[in-house]
């Protein structure tokens, strides 16, 4: 059981947060903060090649041993600063995701995991407090989810939506979004058509809508 919790649950769950922190810019609708978050993610890339680095110059062997857990005033250090950092930073995000501040908070969620994992199989000492840790960020953040299921809207977030254009809206959906969009404006001129008996306007606006495909 240790094992499965030491070589395969704890670095999926870092690995969840890496992936979580990559994706983030996607999740944002504003511009300025979808490019803050992209150089969040290139500069915390960055910042774990630079840790690696450093470490080159020290000789770390691997080990395979399994770790023997010992519940003390220590771990439950552990888990607490865990769980206030996976909260927080939940807490933060629904605040900041169409901030500038995104991308500090993404550079944060892409080298920490990825400094953690580096640290976790090269360096037997620092495993406990990355497990314990690592484990209890999504402890905190699912929790924080479980009480605050739907983000909240803030001036700034509601000020940044009201600058958005349909225009854009549409440059930035994939296209397969804009397929399906366009199919269902096609299936709705044609029950429309049906209904009504049109064969005039409507139905020309509906040749053109379905003969154009999306790019």
């Amino acid at each position: 059981m240790m094992w499965f919790i030491q070589w395969l649950l704890v670095p999926s769950a870092l690995l969840l947060i890496l992936v979580d922190g990559l994706f983030l810019p996607r999740r944002s609708l504003g511009s300025a903060s979808k490019v803050s978050g992209k150089a969040g993610v290139l500069a915390g890339l960055m910042i774990f090649l630079l840790f690696v680095i450093s470490q080159q110059s020290i000789s770390i062997p691997f080990s395979s041993e399994v770790l023997k857990i010992e519940l003390g005033s220590q771990t439950v250090l552990f888990l607490t600063a865990g769980f206030c950092v996976g909260f927080l930073v939940r807490f933060s995000l629904a605040r900041v995701m169409e901030t500038r501040l995104l991308g500090l908070l993404t550079l944060v969620t892409v080298s920490a995991p990825t400094i953690a994992l580096y640290v976790f199989f090269y360096k037997k000492e620092t495993r406990v407090p990355v497990m314990f840790v690592s484990l209890a960020v999504l402890l905190g953040a699912f929790i924080h989810r479980m009480i605050f299921p739907l983000q909240p809207v803030s001036k700034s977030n509601l000020e940044d939506l009201e600058q958005l254009t349909a225009d854009g809206l549409l440059r930035s959906l994939t296209r397969r979004q804009r397929i399906e969009a366009y199919s269902g404006l096609c299936d709705y001129l044609r029950w429309v058509l049906e209904k009504q008996g049109d064969t005039g306007g409507l139905a020309k606006a509906r040749l053109f809508v379905c003969q154009y495909k999306p790019r």
